[in-house]
């Protein structure tokens, strides 16, 4: 064999071809890689958006840049193991508030019990509805099929036509993983000692004032909140605000008191499949002076 051990060695204007089957066999393969696009998934998210494939399963036609719920996958892997791993392939169903969190936006339009193509993640163009130009991220509501901007949210406005209304062009980016929710807490309940569980409606601002959102998330349908601070609470010694419990004299911790606005992470799911929320807030005490 010419030139050697050298399996990928280049080759000299006028010097004989001989390729060795390994590198003839390396080339085979790379050529197949790049004729054959995997179907429903382009994994450089760097570049572009992560392209799924996904059947509108909502009752109505979805417009470009409209957004489903993830539901399930077409293909399980009962049905056809080799399929289900070689395509990502979902069913899309309306959004509503319990399964809000995770969705696709469309990257044409895709007719009723139609498949078409949808990006799960990264960098796109769009268009959103803007209610407020100081916005600076988007998210699916209920009852809604398109982008809407918001205080917080797993979509970021990277820029977006400086104006309220239907139908803005944007350049967002979409990172599931952030999802960070803005929330004004509605009551507590005890949680344990100097501990309490929160109920909450996801919150928007709006001239400086801290609105419930119309078809946002809460409690009811997304799971309870907790205090992170009050983790270590119990009945003795230093608290979770750096109080120790024998120096209160007749004060006691309160709960973060209701009005209050926090930022809320998760869902984090456990092994009772609850939905649970954390945020970090100090407690503050209250009593009376002892005698």
């Amino acid at each position: 064999m010419a030139g050697g051990g050298d399996t990928f060695r280049t080759v000299k204007t006028g010097e004989p071809l001989a390729i060795p089957a390994a590198a003839w066999n390396a080339l085979m393969d790379s050529a197949r890689k790049n004729a054959t696009p995997e179907v429903g998934f382009n994994r450089d998210s760097q570049s572009g958006p992560v392209e799924v494939s996904v059947r509108n399963d909502s009752g109505a036609d979805l417009p470009r840049f409209g957004v489903l719920s993830i539901d399930a996958p077409l293909i399980s892997p009962a049905d056809n193991e080799g399929e289900f791993l070689g395509r990502v392939a979902f069913s899309g169903v309306a959004i509503t508030a319990l399964n809000a969190h995770s969705f696709v936006m469309a990257l044409e339009p895709i007719l009723d019990g139609k498949i078409g193509r949808a990006t799960l993640s990264g960098t796109n163009t769009c268009t959103v509805t803007v209610g407020d130009t100081r916005h600076q991220f988007a998210r699916a509501l209920a009852g809604s099929n398109v982008l809407i901007t918001a205080s917080s949210g797993p979509v970021r406005l990277l820029w977006v036509e400086s104006s309220t209304g239907s139908d803005k062009r944007a350049v967002v980016q979409i990172d599931h993983s952030n999802d960070s929710v803005l929330a004004i807490i509605t009551s507590a309940t005890p949680n344990g000692t100097n501990a309490w569980s929160y109920s909450w409606s996801e919150a928007d601002i709006n001239d400086g004032d801290f609105t419930a959102i119309v078809g946002g998330k809460s409690s009811s349908t997304y799971g309870s909140a907790f205090n992170l601070n009050e983790a270590p609470n119990s009945g003795s010694g230093v608290q979770g605000n750096g109080i120790d419990v024998a120096n209160l004299n007749g004060f006691e911790i309160q709960p973060i008191g209701v009005g209050a606005v926090v930022e809320l992470h998760g869902p984090h799911k456990y092994t009772d499949l609850s939905n649970n929320w954390f945020f970090s807030a100090v407690n503050t005490v209250d009593g009376e002076c002892a005698s």
